[in-house]
Parts: structure tokens; sequence; C-alpha cells
């Protein structure tokens, strides 16, 4: 498992942007919201989606009492490209910086055009192979993927059903 502190990931060739936190504690959940400034170079997934780049947003939902983080990336119109949520052993609030983290199980879902599907699941068996996990955090990866599949489809996740908007506002 990889601890991910939300402030430092996912920011790949970026050369400035800000970020806010916003905590949510009557609703157990903390949203960073961040503003890409500027780019090396844009960073353009594998089949030509264009995640982030100047001007683009990323905001990432850690609830604190669920074994996901959500990840959703906005071009410089704030409109959604892509939903990307990591599965997680835990998230949690890091004692030092007081920025949220979750430890990373490996296996993912994704939400990109309206299809949903599930990404590295050979990395979640190789860490079961490699005894980086247990059998039982690889059931509880697996468990977490199906609810929010199921959650996805019937479009209940409250925090998919956020108002994204009030946290944009840069």
């Amino acid at each position: 498992m990889r601890k991910k502190i939300i402030s430092k990931t996912y920011l790949r060739d970026v050369c400035a942007y800000q970020f806010r936190l916003y905590y949510d504690e009557s609703n157990d959940f903390v949203v960073c919201a961040k503003k890409i400034e500027k780019v090396k170079s844009p960073f353009i997934t594998s089949n030509g989606t264009v995640l982030m780049d100047n001007n683009y947003y990323i905001m990432e939902i850690t609830p604190l009492n669920e074994n996901y983080n959500i990840r959703v990336y906005f071009n410089d119109k704030k409109e959604i490209i892509e939903y990307y949520l990591d599965i997680t052993n835990g998230n949690g609030i890091d004692e030092e910086s007081k920025i949220p983290y979750y430890d990373d199980l490996y296996l993912d879902v994704i939400i990109l055009n309206g299809e949903v599907f599930i990404a590295d699941e050979s990395e979640l068996d190789k860490a079961l192979c490699d005894g980086k996990i247990t059998k039982a955090k690889y059931d509880l990866a697996h468990n977490t993927a199906n609810k929010l599949l199921s959650e996805i489809k019937s479009k209940t996740n409250k925090y998919i059903n956020l108002d994204y908007s009030i946290y944009l506002n840069f």
C-alpha cells in the first residue's frame, strides 16, 4: 500500500497551482480543490484524454469513513473530464500537515465518457502474490469496488452527487 497525501499527488509536470481545503466534519469528508495554473506540458492519457493543462482543475473528495478517494478532473471551463476512484485501505487526516491522505489499495474505478470500468486489477493481484497485502485487504478492495459500481449505476453515491461548483471558486 502507498500512503498518498492529497496535496502532493497527481501533479505531474505541474509548475504552479493553488489548492484549497474544505473540511466538512458533519458529513465526514474533506474536499481538496486544485487549480492548475501552469504545466510543463499537458498530461494526456493513452486514449488521448487531456487531464491536466493550464487552467484545469482537480478536485479530490476524501470520505473519512469509506474505503475510497475520488479524484475529479475538470477542464478550463470547469466541465468534468473524468472521475478516478482509488480504492483504499483507509483515509484520514495527516497529524503533522493536517492534510487528508489515503492508503492506496491498487484497485481503481474510472468513469470516463459515461463508461465505468475497473483498472489496475493486475496491480492488486501482484500485491497479493508479492505479500504486500493480505487476502482480507484484497477482498476489501474488490468488495469496495463492487459497492461503488452499484452506487454509480444507481446514481446514489453522495460524493459523486455533490455540487462541485461550490469548491471550484478560485
